[in-house]
């Protein structure tokens, strides 16, 4: 079911060749194979949960582990130690949280310490992730440090020491999470889909990791923009239909086959696809340049002392 976030929940019908060539598209640019430890912690309604719990499994033949209960996540999290992971943003932002509570509490030395660690890792952290050969050596050696210190222990706090691959998804994610992340060593990227799509229409490549796009399409993937700045998709994923509601299918998918996602965005000069807003909230200003508010809103929201904003445009 889709999630109902901008209307009614509507059932999503896919057949398995959907599911299974998504999915395999998906393992083969991840080189996942059975090998792979997953934690199979998601609603088990979600499209998502039935790709990277399901299909992949299929495809891959890695191990699915499921938690005791949904108390116990986190302490399944550090016994299993998953080397494919996913997570939506406020999954990230509430570990987050946790571990800055608990530096607050920490004595002065412990804080000074973590503090300057971390302006190594957002500094080097993400570009010794994508193998960049021009970190300075020096640099190298304080991360390298700071790793045995601050990184490697927190990792394992979050239960996250084995994670060679990790996905967000589902809403837009900050670039100060989406970095910190990325600082401590752990390869979280971006991905675009939906609950239509089978999940997989763009993947960030390993060493084209960007905190503001979601990465190019997939293989078989075709994506197109809109005079509007809509987002059209046509996968070998896309749905069937929705469940007994022919007209909210012809809504959304036409005779070519395009799936009209609502969604705003354009391709950047590498072609990675940016999302900016829903396509219903975009407009244009009297100079004709396109005006999405959410795009606005997001950037002024990462301030720390902007909790909540809102962008209109001046019809005059």
């Amino acid at each position: 079911y889709t999630s109902g976030t901008t209307g009614h929940p509507k059932g999503v019908l896919h057949g398995h060749r959907n599911l299974i060539e998504m999915s395999g598209i998906a393992s083969r640019l991840e080189n996942l194979g059975p090998d792979e430890e997953v934690l199979a912690y998601l609603p088990i309604a979600w499209i998502g949960q039935n790709i990277f719990s399901y299909a992949q499994w299929l495809v891959s033949g890695f191990t699915v582990n499921c938690p005791e209960s949904a108390e116990t996540v986190s302490a399944d999290m550090r016994e299993i130690g998953p080397t494919y992971y996913f997570a939506p943003p406020r999954v990230l932002e509430a570990l987050l949280t946790q571990v800055t509570i608990r530096m607050e509490d920490a004595a002065a030395p412990k804080r000074a310490l973590f503090n300057h660690f971390m302006g190594v890792a957002r500094k080097v952290g993400g570009r010794l992730l994508d193998g960049d050969r021009n970190v300075p050596l020096l640099d190298r050696v304080k991360y390298w440090l700071g790793n045995l210190l601050i990184y490697a222990p927190l990792r394992n706090s979050l239960g996250m020491s084995r994670v060679r691959v990790a996905y967000t998804a589902g809403e837009a994610i900050g670039p100060d999470l989406f970095v910190f992340y990325r600082a401590l060593g752990i390869n979280l990227k971006q991905l675009y889909g939906a609950t239509e799509t089978a999940v997989f229409s763009c993947v960030q490549p390993n060493g084209q990791v960007k905190p503001d796009t979601v990465g190019p399409p997939l293989a078989g993937v075709e994506l197109k923009i809109t005079d509007d700045g809509e987002v059209l998709i046509r996968s070998p994923g896309l749905l069937l239909e929705y469940y007994r509601n022919p007209q909210a299918t012809a809504e959304v998918k036409d005779g070519e086959g395009w799936y009209h996602t609502g969604d705003a965005g354009y391709f950047d000069t590498d072609g990675h696809l940016k999302i900016i807003d829903r396509a219903k909230d975009v407009g244009r200003l009297a100079q004709g340049a396109l005006f999405a508010p959410k795009y606005i809103e997001n950037k002024l929201k990462f301030f720390p002392y902007i909790k909540e904003a809102v962008a209109f445009g001046n019809g005059r």
